[in-house]
């Protein structure tokens, strides 16, 4: 019944389940009441009361005309409010029609009808004017001098009354069902969503494990040879594979990223960031990937001294990254031109606008509307040159730091990214050394991959470390209870005890040299888990050398064993 009333009142196109809902409520009390209406324009035709069948065919037409209309304007509320005029301007006339005041107990619904689709507003504004409707009624029927009732037959009369209870008991059922439909269609939807989100993350978390095992060994061992006096070609080549490594790298990244931003777990870390001197590396990273094409990256707008703000410097950098990709991408000949515009300051805070304008290909409308979904590739014929989550995920991050993205576009004439952020004002950090010395120090590594082993031992030898191997948490615990070292790496996921019980473990025993996580995990709750477990730190694989070598400086000072 429901799906006939949809189709009928031609809401099935609807994809919002409230409008569905409404639209079920409108196509319901208009098809009971014209259904009604007809029949008891029959019944009274019958019976011989003439008047009382011309108001039941007159309000069997008016709901045929508010059905055509409805699938014309498609516009729910149009057609309730319409449906309702109809009907108290159809029982009005009818009751100064034949002197009948029964008729005016159809009003009775009007306001049920307007809470339910429009509201409490409307709700209060139909209760009012049905009220109006009844008053000036009774006064018409007591002042003005008509006489064209018909008194009819004790059946009519009683038919007039009988009447109402049934159809407004009907019109009730069908407001609840469908409440209660649309209730468990909504909660069903929810649900089917909250599922596909869940096992879409817990995909995506494998996938990356997965991947990020190999990766470990290729850019490992990439930036260990990178710092051999190889041959120019070898270096030329070795270069290359690292660069390749760091694409797939950054492809994971930003699938975890639409993961966690859908699942509203996207964390934000803020620090002191110089805004001028983080523009300055964006545009020299993507200085070399212009390679011959005739196109000038131009960098304008910076401020004279240091602007330091308070942000989550690597999601900034992520968002303006994919901006100046994405227009010398595109962007065959011409300029490109990266511009920082700051506006007011007031109560510690700066506004400011990054532009990115090109003079590449450009959109159309049609693609401009299209431009921030995931995996959109307006131009296919360079889909090799990203996975089109680029700018979603930028558009995200906007949103995430306190800004808005917009773009402007016209095509074969280039286009204009606009990033507008409200920043608070801070004090430059103090100055530390990028890469502190390190003191002599052992390390165990555990690992139940011989690749990953040997991609940290290579790495650690580099620093300066003696290296020592477990294959499995178990391993590790045993050998630990006589053998000294000054830090552990300790990787997550293994056989027989895994790295967090391994940490729980250690610490039970009075194990006191930090532990280090180093996992493939990207999860956003890793780095909790193990400072949970007892670790003093975490470290997601592939590992970069800079990245080991602070965070190995850091628990071996906080051990008091600084250089």
């Amino acid at each position: 019944m429901l799906k006939w009333l949809e189709r009928l009142g031609a809401v099935h196109s609807e994809p919002d389940l409230e409008l569905r809902r409404q639209g079920r409520i409108v196509s319901s009390i208009v098809v009971v009441a014209t259904l009604c209406a007809g029949l008891l324009a029959i019944t009274y035709q019958l019976l011989g009361s003439s008047p009382d069948a011309v108001v039941g065919v007159v309000a069997s037409l008016g709901g045929v005309a508010v059905l055509v209309l409805w699938r014309v304007t498609r516009s729910v509320r149009a057609a309730t409010h319409l449906t309702l005029a109809w009907f108290l301007a159809t029982f009005v006339s009818a009751t100064l029609l034949t002197q009948a005041l029964a008729y005016l107990g159809w009003l009775s619904v009007l306001p049920l009808v307007a809470f339910f689709i429009g509201g409490l507003r409307a709700g209060l504004a139909w209760s009012l004017t049905v009220l109006a409707a009844l008053v000036a009624t009774g006064v018409a029927l007591m002042v003005l001098p008509l006489d064209f009732s018909v008194p009819g037959t004790p059946l009519v009369r009683t038919l007039r009354v009988a009447s109402l209870p049934p159809v407004i008991a009907a019109l009730g059922l069908l407001f609840e069902l469908s409440r209660v439909r649309s209730a468990t269609e909504m909660e069903n939807a929810r649900a089917e969503a909250i599922q596909a989100s869940e096992a879409k993350g817990r995909l995506l978390a494998k996938v990356s494990h997965e991947i990020r095992t190999p990766l470990n060994g290729v850019l490992g061992l990439t930036q260990s040879l990178l710092l051999e006096p190889l041959p120019e070609r070898a270096h030329q080549d070795l270069e290359l594979i690292r660069q390749s490594g760091a694409g797939l790298l950054a492809l994971i990244n930003d699938l975890l990223d639409v993961a966690r931003a859908e699942s509203g777990k996207l964390e934000l870390q803020l620090g002191p960031v110089d805004l001028g001197r983080l523009l300055r590396d964006v545009v020299a990273l993507h200085q070399p990937s212009i390679g011959i094409k005739p196109v000038a990256l131009v960098l304008e707008g910076l401020p004279e001294r240091p602007l330091w703000v308070r942000t989550d410097e690597v999601r900034l950098r992520q968002v303006l990254n994919n901006l100046v990709s994405n227009a010398v991408k595109f962007t065959d000949a011409g300029t490109v031109t990266v511009r920082l515009t700051l506006g007011r300051v007031g109560g510690g805070l700066q506004e400011c606008a990054v532009t990115v304008e090109d003079t590449g290909r450009g959109m159309s409308a049609e693609g401009l509307g299209r431009l921030f979904q995931p995996f959109t590739q307006l131009h296919p014929e360079l889909s090799h040159l990203g996975s089109g989550l680029g700018l979603s995920i930028a558009k995200e991050l906007s949103v995430r730091l306190g800004g808005t993205l917009s773009a402007a576009s016209t095509e074969g004439r280039g286009s204009l990214f606009s990033l507008l952020l409200v920043l608070e004002h801070c004090e430059a950090p103090q100055a530390v050394s990028a890469l502190p010395p390190l003191p002599p120090f052992v390390v165990m590594v555990v690992d139940d991959n011989a690749l990953n082993r040997r991609v940290a031992r290579a790495l650690l030898e580099r620093l300066g470390g003696q290296v020592v191997e477990a294959n499995d948490g178990q391993q590790a615990v045993d050998a630990l209870g006589s053998q000294r070292v000054d830090l552990v790496l300790m990787d997550l996921q293994m056989p027989v005890l895994d790295g967090l019980g391994a940490t729980r473990r250690l610490r039970e025993d009075r194990f006191t040299a930090p532990i280090v996580g180093l996992t493939a995990s990207a999860g956003p709750d890793t780095a909790e888990a193990c400072r949970a477990a007892g670790m003093n730190g975490c470290l997601s694989k592939p590992v970069q050398l800079a990245a080991l070598h602070l965070e190995l400086a850091r628990v071996l000072v906080a051990q008091g064993r600084a250089a």
